[in-house]
């Protein structure tokens, strides 16, 4: 149901709101506020999101990678990260001088962004990548004195900007 339909003053339909907050563009496709982003589709359906991603991980304590495994469609092949960041919410504690600890994709060959420290509170943020590897990051632990990479503790809080695309449908 319309709430809101603004025309030229030819009668031309600009654009309608409707009660569920979906915008439709005139010739344009449509446009709809989530509870999780925003929503673009055309008029072919083919559709893009922007939505985030966020949560706390805990680093294994058995190896300097932890792999962030994701809910199923969370993070397809196709989509990308626009940006990110993370905050240290636990010291990261037990690894070489000198360690730092990056955020990657695509089984870990492509690196979003590095935390300023191993500290709590210490943050870091950036990063773009196309994603290949679906539904997971990792959190990698490198340069660590004497090869010591692996931590004894740690935690961090995580938000990932994403755009998921799909095809048309007609």
């Amino acid at each position: 149901m319309s709430v809101f339909t603004l025309k030229t003053s030819a009668g031309t339909s600009l654009f309608d709101v409707s009660d569920t907050g979906a915008v439709t563009l005139g010739g344009m496709g449509s446009l709809a506020l989530l509870g999780s982003g925003l929503s673009i589709t055309a008029d072919n359906g083919a559709s893009a999101t922007w939505t985030t991603i966020e949560g706390t991980a805990t680093l294994s304590t058995s190896g300097a990678t932890t792999t962030v495994s994701l809910d199923s469609g969370a993070l397809p092949a196709g989509s990308a990260i626009m940006g990110g960041g993370a905050r240290v919410t636990t010291a990261i504690t037990g690894t070489g001088a000198g360690a730092s600890v990056a955020f990657k994709v695509n089984a870990s060959a492509t690196t979003l962004f590095t935390l300023s420290g191993l500290t709590a509170n210490s943050t870091g943020a950036g990063g773009f990548a196309a994603i290949q590897t679906a539904n997971e990051f990792t959190i990698v632990i490198s340069g660590g004195a004497g090869s010591d990479n692996t931590p004894s503790a740690g935690a961090v809080s995580y938000t990932l900007f994403v755009l998921l695309s799909t095809a048309p449908t007609a």
